[in-house]
């Protein structure tokens, strides 16, 4: 772990994030993605990381490696139920934060097709600011990836 990295400190508890572990073994974390600066969230953006500080995918072991893709793929099937969506866009960027992670982020229905693809982040139709929607939403992909 790294002692100023922003997620090795999620990882050890000194900044948790809204709603907490969804999952985790000893190789990942997933959880859904922290409330901005504004105190708003894109609900169901999830963000999934390696426990071990690497920052980029060339890093990971394979039991790291294994561990990723089939959270990966569990927290897609979990989340499509959840929130019924058809798409769930899943991207890494490292810019911010120098430590390998994934965002998972669904598309709804109810958004305009002008911010599908990489202007989704730009559309705030599907932010809220309700600690308790985000809460409640953890808790359900979390039963949903425990089964």
């Amino acid at each position: 772990m790294s002692a100023d990295c922003i997620i090795c400190g999620k990882h050890k508890r000194d900044n948790p994030s809204v709603g907490g572990s969804i999952y985790e073994d000893d190789y990942v974390y997933l959880s859904h993605y922290p409330l901005d600066e504004t105190g708003q969230a894109h609900l169901g953006h999830l963000i999934l990381e390696p426990k071990r500080h690497i920052t980029g995918m060339e890093e990971l072991n394979e039991q790291e490696q294994l561990s990723l893709i089939k959270t990966l793929t569990n927290a897609h099937h979990a989340l499509k139920k959840v929130v019924n969506v058809d798409r769930i866009y899943t991207f890494s960027i490292g810019e911010q934060a120098r430590h390998l992670h994934f965002h998972l982020i669904p598309r709804y229905d109810s958004t305009p097709k002008e911010f599908y693809g990489t202007r989704l982040m730009e559309y705030t139709g599907d932010r809220t600011s309700d600690e308790a929607k985000v809460k409640d939403l953890s808790v359900r992909i979390k039963s949903m990836i425990d089964r």
